[in-house]
């Protein structure tokens, strides 16, 4: 077995070193663009709509010409948990079923081309192409759209389930 040079040791060495300072670095700044997202998000969605709303303005100009003005928009993420099964079954009871999306995957493995192409021959034939990981969901845009859709129509919309809250939030242009 061929045994490293003291200068192929030494120069593995500082590259790991090197490699260890930047990990550090980078965890460094991932925390710190955590905490700046977490500030911003304070002053756009807490601090200066209630300053407006101190100030009885819902849009105001600047004198620099940046407008800003203030947004209703509503979160909706469903919970991973108990609840997901049972907002999906909400929105299929009250008419919603639409927005679910049904995603089906097949994996093969290696040197099962040939199996993968039969499969795809019988979707083809049958008129299903794609293709046995089974996902069903709905988007996180679509939830949004359809929860400000009701609640602007005053319809009854269960929050709690959809993981939902409104939120106000400050727009500069």
């Amino acid at each position: 077995m061929y045994a490293p040079s003291n200068a192929a040791i030494k120069e593995i060495s500082e590259l790991a070193t090197i490699q260890i300072s930047r990990a550090g670095r980078v965890e460094t700044l991932e925390q710190e663009l955590k905490t700046a997202n977490e500030a911003l998000r304070r002053v756009q969605e807490v601090d200066l709509p209630n300053a407006m709303a101190e100030a009885g303005v819902s849009s105001i100009t600047l004198p620099t010409g940046e407008k800003i003005t203030i947004k209703e928009d509503v979160y909706a993420s469903i919970p991973k948990d108990e609840r997901y099964e049972q907002a999906l079954a909400w929105l299929r009871g009250h008419g919603f079923g639409d927005v679910i999306k049904n995603e089906v995957k097949v994996a093969f493995g290696k040197g099962e081309e040939e199996s993968s192409a039969e499969l795809l021959a019988v979707l083809n034939d049958r008129g299903l192409i794609g293709a046995t990981t089974c996902t069903t969901g709905v988007h996180a845009s679509t939830l949004k759209a359809l929860i400000r859709e009701q609640l602007a129509k005053g319809a009854e919309f269960p929050m709690d389930l959809f993981g939902a809250f409104p939120t106000t939030k400050a727009v500069i242009k």
